[in-house]
């Protein structure tokens, strides 16, 4: 005989198949009656392949949780994220502050408060604003080359390799080095100084304690006290390492992890292509030459 709580189950997952509101909507059935199918592919870190793959086979709109939907159309970007838009965001963002009132354009949900906190930190992406920043990105860079160029103690030994490899040097993980100069940078520009990734091997941990939190953040996809309890430790443990915590330097973390993600993605696969095509490295050079004044 059947005890209550599997008849409870057996209705939840009728219910969740056949008239939950986003039933209408494809996705593996694992995925339409529990977030574990989302949670296991977060913890073995490949969540992003089986989105690929989810969206190859059942089209631009997929539901991988009883909840959830993931939306793979440009003409949704608008409709979902435009100033109009009929779309709030969900509980999940409320594990995020570090205080009940602390709140930054990332994890505000009301939609008021993100407008006037997004109104406040839009001055700092003026033309302006940007111009003035250019010589703390381009003295980082500068530090970057001259590194992976065969300057400085680190830089001597990539240049005695290059005698025993017929002008090569060892290999080098460009993944890791994009990843220490967008930390600088958005550390000049965020907490007005660098983080000395690039000189100081040190220092790298941090990106370590980033890495352990993003997983944290994709695993745990609902709110709950564990959530809470996990990404606190991780967020404060990452805060331990950089600034005591305050409501300006919590705006600074959020724009420094944002930008260093997407910027060391973007910097990484031309540092793998350009070396090894030898006319796209001419072309590009050939480019520098006409546009460029200066070694910058």
């Amino acid at each position: 005989m059947w005890s209550l709580t599997n008849f409870q189950l057996f209705f939840l997952s009728i219910y969740r198949i056949f008239f939950h509101p986003l039933a209408k909507y494809p996705g593996p059935l694992l995925a339409k009656l529990t977030d574990s199918h989302s949670t296991y592919h977060a913890y073995y870190g490949t969540r992003h392949l089986e989105f690929y793959r989810m969206h190859q086979k059942y089209g631009p709109i997929v539901r991988y949780g009883p909840n959830h939907v993931s939306i793979n159309s440009a003409s949704a970007l608008k409709t979902i994220y435009g100033h109009k838009s009929n779309v709030k965001k969900s509980m999940f963002y409320s594990v995020f502050p570090p205080t009940k009132h602390t709140f930054n354009t990332h994890s505000s949900i009301d939609k008021a408060a993100h407008a006037r906190k997004r109104r406040v930190l839009s001055h700092a992406f003026s033309e302006s604003a940007v111009r003035s920043m250019e010589r703390y990105v381009t003295g980082n860079i500068r530090t970057f080359c001259e590194k992976l160029g065969g300057k400085g103690q680190q830089g001597a030994v990539v240049l005695a390799e290059k005698q025993n490899t017929k002008g090569w040097s060892q290999p080098q993980n460009m993944a890791d080095w994009c990843n220490y100069l967008t930390f600088d940078v958005m550390g000049d520009l965020c907490f007005g100084k660098a983080f000395e990734m690039l000189e100081r091997p040190e220092n790298r941990h941090v990106i370590d304690l980033i890495g352990n939190a993003a997983h944290m953040h994709l695993i745990v996809s609902k709110p709950s006290q564990l959530c809470n309890d996990h990404v606190t430790t991780c967020r404060f443990a990452l805060q331990l390492y950089l600034l005591p915590l305050r409501s300006i330097q919590v705006w600074s973390l959020i724009l420094m992890i944002a930008w260093n993600e997407s910027t060391s993605q973007k910097t990484q696969p031309p540092s793998s292509f350009v070396p090894t095509h030898p006319g796209s490295t001419h072309s590009i050079y050939a480019i520098l030459q006409r546009t460029s004044s200066g070694a910058d």
